[in-house]
């Protein structure tokens, strides 16, 4: 008797392994036979394919907006806050950049810490606790005595704020490849850039909440509203799927492959049959800041560096900036006579009124119809 192996390529995506029986000096016209079984081997981003683009994306980036627009609203406080502090604490020019600054300083000092955590103890667990540092250090903000305190708030919230970008990552894992060339989506009729919408409404929101907050209850109260939307991260996370392919690569085969099904159950799938592979993952470094840096893709990481500055450096320039404009009307442009004579900006303590308010509204969601 002899036998041969062949691999056919099965409805589903995966392999079927068919095996060929020949035998000889039998009286039977049966000369082959043949045994089918279920899938071999699929891999997490086959499983993803399969199920496709549904619910579960769906809710996905709907939870995965919340902290886009916490973070926006983080962004946007900044330009509301300078000012109001300006005239109530009597504050030098620097010392209002410097509350600006800080922030920025601690995003990109706690970037490379979130991205370990990430690696090391999942996407979920450093969302997490990231999220709720900052509700602790934004509310805390608000009961801040003085500018060093604030300062050293503002620098804690800024070093959790780098934590927020997991969102995508973990919510591009799960995106089917067709789906993941137009970028992080949301399913209504056609495609649109949820998590950048989210971003634009979180700005209006928080020029909003300063419209009605600010003349009522002063900036304190502002502050701890400010830091509502991120608590809601902590109490959705119980749904929060972590990653499979942190999973998978930490050799929880079975909890990767939960997640897979949970996947195709929502979006009314079936799961694939056979056994998840692991190949593309083996032998992969968890938490290695190097693995950045090594040569297949070193360019690119010091072309996104580059990018992400200028990208940084021009709009959240233009966003703070704003504010001040709208706060200072006449002080520095060419149209004060004052200006004109002595060739220098007046610094002047004004709050923000109904009018500014609402141009710094628009200018906030003018983002949308350019992310849409």
């Amino acid at each position: 008797m002899m036998s041969k192996k062949s691999l056919t390529q099965s409805k589903q995506g995966g392999y079927r392994a068919t095996l060929h029986l020949d035998v000889h000096g039998s009286d039977s016209l049966e000369n082959e036979k043949e045994v089918e079984n279920h899938v071999v081997e699929y891999t997490i981003q086959e499983a993803i394919d399969h199920s496709g683009f549904g619910w579960f994306q769906i809710k996905l980036s709907i939870v995965a907006g919340i902290t886009w627009m916490a973070d926006s609203m983080e962004i946007m406080l900044l330009s509301i806050l300078g000012p109001v502090l300006s005239c109530q604490w009597y504050l030098e020019a620097w010392e209002q950049a410097l509350l600006t600054t800080l922030v920025m300083v601690g995003m990109a000092s706690g970037s490379s810490f979130w991205g370990y955590v990430s690696d090391k103890h999942g996407r979920k667990t450093a969302l997490m606790l990231a999220s709720s540092l900052i509700g602790y250090f934004g509310i805390l903000s608000a009961f801040s005595p003085m500018y060093l305190w604030m300062a050293m708030c503002r620098f804690l919230v800024g070093c959790c704020l780098a934590a927020l970008p997991q969102t995508v990552t973990l919510y591009s894992e799960y995106l089917p490849t067709q789906s993941r060339g137009a970028g992080i989506m949301f399913l209504e009729v056609s495609f649109f850039k949820s998590e950048e919408i989210f971003f634009a409404i979180g700005a209006a929101v928080e020029v909003t909440l300063a419209m009605i907050v600010m003349p009522r209850l002063g900036w304190r109260y502002l502050m701890a509203f400010s830091a509502i939307p991120v608590l809601f991260f902590p109490i959705l996370g119980p749904w929060l799927p972590e990653s499979a392919r942190f999973l998978l690569t930490c050799g929880h085969r079975r909890e990767a492959v939960a997640m897979l099904e949970r996947v195709a159950k929502d979006n009314g799938k079936t799961m694939l049959k056979g056994k998840l592979s692991s190949v593309d993952l083996e032998g992969e470094e968890r938490g290695s800041f190097k693995g950045l840096y090594k040569p297949s893709i070193r360019k690119l990481t010091c072309l996104l560096n580059a990018l992400w500055f200028l990208l940084g450096f021009s709009y959240y320039g233009m966003a703070l900036l704003l504010p001040t404009l709208l706060n200072k009307p006449d002080g520095c442009h060419g149209t004060d006579i004052e200006v004109l004579t002595k060739n220098y900006c007046s610094v002047k303590c004004s709050p923000f009124t109904y009018e500014d308010y609402v141009d710094l509204a628009i200018t906030s969601f003018a983002d949308a119809p350019g992310y849409s």
